[in-house]
């Protein structure tokens, strides 16, 4: 079978040079019209990741006219499934309002489950980062889905409260899924969060920080991988490397080198014409649905010479269609075919890279920065951003790193590049220092090979 480019369906669907839509799966959660800051984690859309991955939705019970309109629903819930006298309602209402929200009127998380009801984000575009959180990292996971529907608790006022707090069974929409590109980066993280499940109290205090990382490496490695084209790896992390919150910095710091934020800071406006490129190249003959391909994957699909050949004249019509559309003077300038599948993607990347709105793709590149917030880049003066590594976040790595019995120091440092973390030399005998002090180290001798690091949990 011939495999190439399907002009009408391309040419449908780029009726303008970025559409709002297309067949083909998304891949990424960002827009060009918002950009979304997340300075201080992504607590606010973490209960709607967790009722994506649970296919859950809160359930709102029915109110009477006369009930008071800052009741809060949960405590409705609740109450409604006890017979009492007014007095002893009232008492139990205030308790209950008290060890579910405290003084701040912030939700108490006191057990996974109750993630179930932390409050919807009031933005479309955060329910799209859950969802693309939960699509690419989860995948449908129902041993993460346990973890937040098991209503077991260690006490009978938690039992009491999670046997009556309900919510609603949603069938979520296939259709919309993003689709996952770096399953092994998925894997691991499901294999972190499933050991961090085990120890209660610091799962669920640190829970929001390992999703954090996971998706902001997610996105950080695509934005990385989609630059090297026909060359990129999508079966192993980048490392890149962090600096040390706490640390000096200099200009001849890794952190603030070609691998450190820099490698793909500057890159940034490119990530969107990456998208609609490999999304084109996505449009061809021989798919079932609409997957999003990569270019390794269509390199890959196009076994034989002949494919290849074929596959790049369509490339070649696509681009005569495309620049008389929509490159400025396109249609009165002369431009050459291509003959080899990467100079061909290459040139289209190159031609979309000139049609796109320069603006939005500005705009959605700084997405990824502002994913990342404070937390994980973070701004060091004259020597620019870089990626930010605090102690909770090294302590969190670490933990799920050894995970239950010891393990060599430079044994660890390889489980950090295999997330997509590496430190320099200076930054490495800072950890060591830092371990030393907490005593979680086993210093046999100043050789990586004959330290320890011990379990944290």
């Amino acid at each position: 079978m011939t495999i190439m480019l399907k002009q009408e369906q391309l040419e449908k669907s780029y009726r303008n040079n970025h559409p709002q839509s297309t067949p083909v799966n998304p891949v990424l959660p960002f827009v060009t019209k918002q950009v979304n800051e997340f300075q201080g984690g992504i607590d606010v859309l973490i209960g709607e990741y967790v009722r994506q991955i649970c296919g859950h939705a809160i359930k709102s019970p029915e109110k009477h006219k006369d009930e008071l309109e800052f009741e809060d629903p949960l405590i409705l819930q609740l109450t409604s499934q006890i017979d009492f006298k007014n007095e002893a309602q009232l008492d139990l209402e205030r308790f209950l309002r008290y060890f579910l929200f405290g003084n701040d009127r912030s939700m108490n998380v006191f057990h996974p489950y109750i993630y179930n009801y932390l409050p919807e984000p009031d933005k479309e575009s955060l329910r799209k980062y859950a969802a693309f959180i939960s699509d690419v990292l989860v995948e449908g996971d129902s041993n993460i889905a346990e973890i937040f529907k098991d209503k077991q608790a260690d006490d009978l006022l938690t039992e009491l409260i999670l046997n009556n707090l309900q919510v609603v069974s949603v069938n979520r929409r296939e259709k919309s899924k993003h689709q996952g590109l770096l399953p092994f980066l998925s894997a691991m993280y499901r294999e972190d969060l499933l050991f961090l499940s085990k120890y209660k109290d610091y799962f669920l205090s640190h829970f929001p920080l390992l999703t954090h990382f996971y998706a902001f490496m997610y996105i950080c490695q695509l934005a990385f991988k989609f630059e090297r084209f026909l060359h990129a790896d999508y079966s192993q992390a980048t490392p890149f490397y962090f600096a040390l919150e706490w640390e000096t910095l200099s200009k001849r710091r890794k952190a603030t080198e070609e691998l450190g934020y820099r490698a793909i800071k500057d890159k940034l406006p490119n990530l969107f014409v990456h998208v609609h490129t490999m999304t084109m190249l996505s449009m061809h003959s021989d798919t079932e649905g609409q997957p999003f391909l990569t270019y390794v994957d269509i390199d890959q699909r196009l076994a034989s010479d002949d494919n290849r050949i074929e596959f790049v004249n369509s490339i070649n019509r696509w681009l005569r269609t495309y620049r008389k559309t929509f490159l400025k003077d396109g249609e009165n300038q002369q431009f050459p075919d291509y003959n080899e599948l990467g100079e061909a993607m290459k040139g289209l990347f190159q031609t979309v890279q000139q049609g796109v709105n320069q603006e939005a793709a500005m705009k959605y590149g700084k997405n990824l920065p502002a994913f990342g917030g404070k937390t994980l880049i973070k701004s060091r003066s004259s020597l620019g951003q870089v990626f930010n590594m605090t102690q909770e976040m090294l302590l969190l790595l670490t933990a799920v790193c050894v995970k239950e019995t010891r393990m060599p120091l430079n044994a660890l440092f390889t489980e950090f590049t295999k997330r997509g973390v590496d430190f320099d030399r200076l930054s490495k005998k800072a950890i060591i220092e830092l371990f030393d002090t907490l005593n979680i180290l086993d210093k046999k001798s100043d050789s990586g090979d004959a330290q320890y690091v011990k379990p944290i949990l």
